[in-house]
């Protein structure tokens, strides 16, 4: 920089100070025309104390801090009196524009307006409110423009016409209560509008925005590029305090725009958490007009929010139960899941109990429908008449049903034997011809594959195993629906007709984890009582001959694997068969001489194992 800049900058820096000072001298002046020493006991503690030690250098230097506290302090004095803060405020932007600039002026201003309200007046309704609104934005204030809207929203509708209609849900047929509604929704744009442009600035550190976005059109206000000087972050917490602003009111439905708010930003966490006192009648005021499940969902998770667990037990209980909605079978289920859930927080009074187990039921039957939709699903394709199992599938998702409908409507008409199960044991109906007819159908369909030649032996053990063990497992605290002794007759005797191997059987118990002692059981019991067949015809002696053999065999292989109890029992029970065989074995030729000479050492071996 060559001596003639630095001259220049340095007679400019003088120019400054000089037109600075001059302008403090100013201030001063208006400072002691308007109660110099009221202004000065309204400044902070400190600038206070300073004033009294500070030369005017001090004063110069410090003027932006001091300067500013001085002025406002004035303003503040005034605050109320229209004419004298107008004038007074004029008076600075002309004496004092360094000091007192424009942007400062605007400031005064708006803080008349947004301050003045809490003073009632009759003006409110001749004030532009979208105008002052946006003169707010401009400065950064946002909890006035809820206090102006609710004062406008007051003054338009004194009659509260607009609350009445809404509340006995009222038409549209008389002008007065139009009127009034019109009135209020214009007053209450202008707290959506400005909510809008919060959250859009709130959102922006996700999804940045422009401009031209915050200017649209679509908005009231002209002003709305000043919100991009918030940070997201500040913008947020403006928004959140203009929303607890109007939650803080009475005017309920300032509550109701801005609960439709929220919701349409899907905030609706936002209102659960606040615990509004207009929040439930909003929520049955929505049910009441046939808006949908989504404001039940609402309420039940409102009342769980605030541990009310029974009324939103009963919610989402007639959520699940109520036919001709949109939910599906799965989002039912999920109903009486969190139905449960929620009895099970309450307090176990006598009713409650009752409640709860009749919750369970529901859920049980519930999840019977949907295995019978799996099933239909799953195998539909083997069925003549895919419409009606289309229909069928359709029916289930649409209403929940009764036990009655399910085991007639879907378990017979399509041949379901394993929800026809289910529905026996849910209704806690045992009859033993019955449950055995159903396992004969369920034991023929996974063999059929087999016994027309498209399936291999061990893939039929494989399937029947697993569907015995499901059973099991499924039943375990109601076996009688798992009738094993009549399943391993069934199995037994399919298997000898079917010319499989003797092990066949053994091995299929072992995968289904049917103990050897419950096998040899009924196979005793067959042979000796059930049917003279299996002693009159040599091929089915030899049959069950080997496979007593193979299952003693196997009892001496595994003996150290098994548990006290099971050694004893399946010990006594090998003994007990060898020895009916052995009757048997000593008439005969040379065959059944050899058979016998097997069982004695086989009953020797056995019998001397210590349990």
């Amino acid at each position: 920089m060559n001596l003639v800049e630095q001259e220049r900058q340095s007679l400019l820096k003088l120019r400054s100070a000089v037109i600075v000072t001059l302008e403090t001298l100013r201030l001063w002046g208006i400072l002691l025309e308007h109660q110099f020493s009221v202004v000065v006991a309204t400044l902070p503690t400190n600038l206070q104390e300073n004033l009294l030690s500070w030369n005017f250098e001090d004063l110069i230097v410090n003027r932006d801090n001091v300067s500013s506290e001085l002025i406002t302090s004035l303003i503040r004095f005034y605050v109320g009196d229209d004419a004298t803060t107008v004038a007074i405020s004029n008076r600075l932007r002309n004496s004092c524009p360094t000091l007192f600039t424009n942007d400062d002026a605007l400031v005064v201003k708006a803080t008349e307006i947004f301050i003045g309200p809490k003073i009632p007046k009759r003006s409110i309704q001749k004030l532009n409110l979208v105008n002052t609104c946006d003169l707010l934005i401009q400065i950064l204030q946002f909890k006035p423009i809820v206090d102006l809207a609710l004062a406008r929203a007051e003054k338009d509708d004194t009659s509260k016409l607009a609350l009445i209609a809404y509340r006995k849900q009222i038409g549209s047929a008389d002008d007065a209560v139009n009127e009034a509604v019109r009135k209020r929704s214009d007053a209450y744009s202008c707290i959506t509008d400005a909510l809008e442009l919060l959250h859009l600035v709130a959102n922006s550190a996700v999804q940045p925005i422009s401009s031209s976005t915050l200017s649209n059109a679509s908005y009231l206000f002209s002003s709305a590029d000043y919100v991009k000087k918030l940070s997201p972050a500040n913008a947020k917490l403006e928004r959140d305090a203009m929303i607890a602003r109007v939650f803080e009111s009475e005017d309920e439905l300032a509550h109701v725009t801005v609960f439709h708010w929220l919701l349409s930003k899907g905030m609706s966490d936002v209102l659960i958490e606040s615990r509004c006192r207009f929040f439930e009648g909003f929520l049955f005021h929505e049910i009441e007009e046939g808006k949908g499940n989504k404001y039940l969902e609402l309420l039940w998770k409102y009342y769980e929010k605030n541990e009310n667990y029974v009324a939103a037990a009963k919610i989402l209980t007639d959520m699940a139960s109520k036919a001709g909605t949109k939910a599906n079978l799965s989002q039912r289920i999920t109903y009486l899941s969190h139905a449960l859930m929620c009895i099970q927080s309450a307090a176990e009074t006598k009713a409650n109990l009752e409640f709860k187990q009749d919750i369970q039921d529901k859920l049980d039957v519930a999840q019977i429908q949907q295995k019978t939709k799996a099933s239909l699903e799953s195998s539909g394709s083997r069925y003549s008449d895919q419409r009606q199992v289309r229909a069928a599938i359709e029916a289930l998702n649409q209403q929940l049903y009764g036990l009655t409908d399910l085991y007639d409507r879907f378990g017979n008409t399509f041949d379901l034997p394993e929800v026809k199960l289910d529905v026996l044991q849910s209704a806690g109906h045992y009859e033993q011809e019955v449950i055995e007819s159903i396992w004969k159908h369920i034991m023929n369909r996974e063999l059929d594959a087999f016994v027309h030649g498209s399936e291999a032996e061990s893939a039929t053990k494989s399937k029947i195993s697993s569907v015995i063990l499901r059973a099991k497992k499924h039943y375990a605290a109601s076996l009688q629906f798992v009738p094993i002794d009549f399943i391993l007759r069934e199995l037994l005797m399919f298997s000898f007709k079917s010319s499989l191997l003797f092990e066949w059987l053994p091995s299929l118990c072992k995968a289904a984890e049917i103990s050897y002692s419950a096998l040899l059981n009924v196979a005793s019991y067959e042979y000796r009582v059930g049917d003279p067949f299996w002693k009159q015809n040599q091929r089915a002696f030899q049959f069950m001959f080997d496979m007593v053999v193979y299952v003693c065999e196997c009892f001496k292989a595994e003996f150290s694997k098994m548990t006290t109890s099971e050694r004893k029992i399946l010990r006594n029970e090998c003994l007990n068969f060898i020895a009916a065989l052995q009757l048997d074995s000593h008439f005969g030729g040379n065959a059944q001489k050899m058979n016998l000479k097997k069982l004695d050492l086989l009953q020797t071996e056995i019998d001397s194992k210590v349990c």
